[in-house]
């Protein structure tokens, strides 16, 4: 079995998907907001670098705030890092 795709909900009408292809080095994140829908020609899209921790904890917390509206703390950011990490190496 594998996960090829997590979809998120934050807030209302706030989205993100995570994602990597196959053989790929980085982690896709999509995120939809209504300022910013999508998905083509929308949203806003970001790359994760699979082996480096940092990059993915710094995705997390930007991927948080982005879904939540506010800039959350250590436990807010868990549950992102760990979708994140699903696709991590």
């Amino acid at each position: 079995m594998r996960t090829t795709r997590i979809d998120i909900e934050g807030r209302a009408g706030h989205y993100a998907t995570i994602s990597r292809k196959p053989g790929a080095r980085v982690i896709e994140i999509a995120v939809l907001t209504p300022g910013q829908p999508g998905p083509v020609g929308g949203g806003e899209t970001f790359n994760v670098d699979a082996t480096n921790e940092d990059s993915q904890r710094y995705a997390a917390a930007r991927l948080q705030k982005r879904l939540d509206g506010y800039q959350g703390a250590a436990g807010d950011i868990a549950d992102y890092l760990r979708a994140i990490q699903t696709f991590a190496d």
